[in-house]
């Protein structure tokens, strides 16, 4: 657990503990600052969040809109930074900025996906590999989100695995 400090410029107190809250954040302390100069508000963000589940319904959503992405033909890290801006995990979020930097240096999408365990699991990694080698990249992210909604359904006993739903 960091504690992460810095500043916000906002018009009042309650405006920045609702940002941060929105963030992710667990904010221990504001302090109305006078004066002096404020950073923006993107400092703040880089700072880590806490490392914590990501639900397979989050997971599957992220796995759908990453398929659709790839067969648009949008170029990986664009399509990263899209999946970052629009997902609402805060952790999630952090990660894909992560795997994002990592394959702009040069690291793979596979590589770069299992630095991140605890979102993207081992078999998942893999997957992701054997995407990048054959070119069928959103036809292995179709199957992993099946995969993953097939798992989210097992853990909900009220989904019907035989309905087809989605």
């Amino acid at each position: 657990q960091d504690i992460i400090e810095g500043v916000l410029e906002a018009d009042n107190r309650a405006a920045v503990l609702t940002h941060l809250t929105d963030l992710g954040y667990i904010p221990v302390r504001v302090a109305e600052e006078t004066g002096g100069s404020a950073l923006p508000a993107r400092h703040v963000r880089q700072g880590a969040v806490r490392p914590t589940r990501v639900s397979t319904a989050h997971l599957t959503v992220l796995i759908r809109q990453f398929a659709s992405l790839t067969r648009s033909y949008v170029p990986l890290l664009r399509a990263l930074a899209i999946l970052e801006e629009q997902a609402r995990h805060p952790y999630l979020r952090q990660v894909l900025r992560q795997v994002g930097e990592d394959v702009r240096q040069g690291s793979t999408l596979s590589d770069a996906l299992a630095k991140h365990p605890l979102v993207f699991s081992p078999l998942g990694a893999t997957l992701g590999h054997s995407g990048e080698v054959s070119g069928a990249m959103d036809a292995v992210l179709d199957r992993l989100a099946q995969q993953a909604e097939q798992e989210e359904s097992r853990q909900d006993p009220d989904v019907d695995p035989d309905a087809g739903g989605r």
